[in-house]
């Protein structure tokens, strides 16, 4: 809320640098005139789940499996087999900046190399949407 009282967007930008480092993510960063796009190779949590195996449906259906949407919904990026663990992108990044009036987050959630579904983009405008 701090970042959209002050409407220090590269403030944001920098301060989700720092969360991506201090999660240990594997990502690289462009910039444009309208954007800036945090392209994620490597998330070191939900997309390590799915990767060894502790996503029901995905590989994980043991005693320790984590659980994923049986249906989409759109805080499941409108998709089934997301891991419950990754639902907060959805929330943090796209719903809830929209729904608070500043529509200036988005994510983006493919299927990988690695055959995990998972984030592969996180985005942030530089004006509102």
């Amino acid at each position: 809320m701090h970042f959209k009282e002050t409407g220090d967007l590269p403030g944001l930008a920098q301060a989700f640098v720092a969360f991506l480092k201090s999660h240990r993510y594997d990502f690289e960063v462009w910039e444009d005139d309208e954007k800036w796009v945090f392209k994620a190779n490597y998330c070191t949590s939900g997309e390590r789940m799915v990767v060894e195996g502790k996503v029901e449906g995905q590989g994980g259906d043991g005693p320790h499996a984590f659980g994923a949407t049986k249906k989409a919904y759109p805080w499941s990026f409108d998709t089934t087999g997301l891991p419950y663990y990754d639902v907060h992108s959805a929330l943090w990044m796209k719903l809830l900046p929209a729904e608070w009036g500043w529509d200036v987050m988005d994510c983006v959630y493919q299927t990988k190399g690695n055959g995990a579904f998972a984030v592969t983009e996180y985005v942030l405008y530089k004006a509102p949407r």
